[in-house]
């Protein structure tokens, strides 16, 4: 079974950030991750987020201003539901993402334990 995750992009973004943020289709060139959206806030100037997915069980947000990489891991075994599941994975993930571009939550930075740059979360 293969699933498609540009029509499960262009289902669920919308979904999830409708009609107050811009919304795009992102081209990248990275083979790991030929599917994506940007989306920019409409509310806060500098925040934007690309959702992208791997056509696997991979799905990632990355905020491009902070430089910062969330993935979301689908380990549905069941190729019946698989797309179920991954949609519903893929959801959870722009819904953290629609409250950082609302202004909700926030990176904190602090010096690495190796003393070589800084770890973000």
């Amino acid at each position: 079974m293969t699933i498609d995750m540009r029509a499960m992009l262009g289902r669920v973004v919308p979904e999830v950030f409708n009609e107050h943020l811009v919304t795009a289709d992102v081209n990248t060139d990275d083979k790991d991750w030929p599917y994506g959206s940007l989306v920019i806030s409409g509310t806060r100037e500098g925040r934007s987020v690309i959702i992208g997915a791997d056509g696997g069980p991979f799905m990632i947000a990355y905020v491009p201003e902070l430089n910062v990489q969330i993935m979301a891991f689908d380990e549905e075994d069941d190729e019946e539901d698989a797309e179920e599941y991954r949609e519903e994975a893929l959801r959870k993930l722009c819904l953290a993402m629609l409250v950082y571009l609302e202004g909700g939550g926030r990176i904190s930075e602090r010096r690495s334990l190796l003393g070589r740059g800084v770890v973000r979360k």
